[in-house]
C-alpha cells in the first residue's frame, strides 16, 4: 500500500504486531526485514553505523574493566536504557556518552546526544574520530547541560573547558574523583 515498510507504518497498522514484538522475536525490525528478503540500503547504513558505535562502546567499557577490575561495574535499569557505570566504593552512577564527529564541518566539532535522565550524572564523554572507528579524546564532566538534547561542541569551547581531559585512561578514576 505504501511502497515501503517502516516502523511508523507497522506500528500504526491494526493487523500487524507492535514493534516490541518484532524486537522480542527477531532482535529488531531490521533483522525481520532481512529474514523476509527486504533490502533497504539506507537502513543498512544506519544499522552498520549504530552497530559500529555499540561495538566501540563495548570495547571501551571492556578496556575500563581491564584497567579498573574492581572499581567499576556496569548497571542497566532495563534493556530500554543505556548502560551506566557504578563506582563500587561510593555507588556513584556515571553516564558514558559517545559523541560523533561532524564530517561536514570545516573545523573539528562533535554532536553530543544524551538522554535527559543521564545529563545530571557525572559523565565520561568520549569524542570519536572522523570515521567513528576510534576514540579521539576522553573527558570527564560533573554533569551535562540540561537544556540541550543535541549539543554541538568544538575544540576550545567553554563547555569543554568546564570538564577534565583524560590524557591516559589509567588516570580516569582520579579525574572522576
Amino acid at each position: 500500500k505504501h511502497g515501503k515498510l517502516s516502523s511508523r507504518i507497522i506500528d500504526s497498522s491494526r493487523i500487524c504486531p507492535g514493534l516490541t514484538t518484532y524486537h522480542a522475536r527477531f532482535g529488531g525490525l531490521l533483522n525481520a526485514y532481512a529474514r523476509l528478503g527486504y533490502e533497504a540500503p539506507d537502513k543498512r547504513v544506519y544499522s552498520s553505523l549504530r552497530q559500529r558505535g555499540c561495538t566501540l562502546r563495548d570495547s571501551f567499557l571492556t578496556m575500563l574493566f581491564e584497567i579498573f577490575p574492581k572499581e567499576f561495574q556496569q548497571v542497566r535499569k532495563n534493556r530500554r536504557f543505556r548502560p551506566m557505570l557504578r563506582y563500587r566504593r561510593t555507588g556513584l552512577l556515571i553516564s558514558v556518552t559517545f559523541a560523533r564527529r561532524c564530517a561536514r564541518c570545516s573545523e573539528p566539532s562533535w554532536i553530543i546526544e544524551t538522554p535527559r535522565a543521564q545529563r545530571t550524572r557525572t559523565t565520561i564523554l568520549v569524542l570519536l574520530d572522523i570515521h567513528g572507528n576510534g576514540i579521539e579524546a576522553v573527558w570527564v564532566f560533573p554533569k551535562l547541560p540540561l537544556a540541550y538534547r543535541h549539543m554541538r561542541v568544538r575544540e576550545g569551547d567553554d563547555f569543554l573547558a568546564s570538564g577534565l581531559r583524560v590524557n591516559n585512561l589509567s588516570d580516569l578514576l582520579e579525574n572522576i574523583k
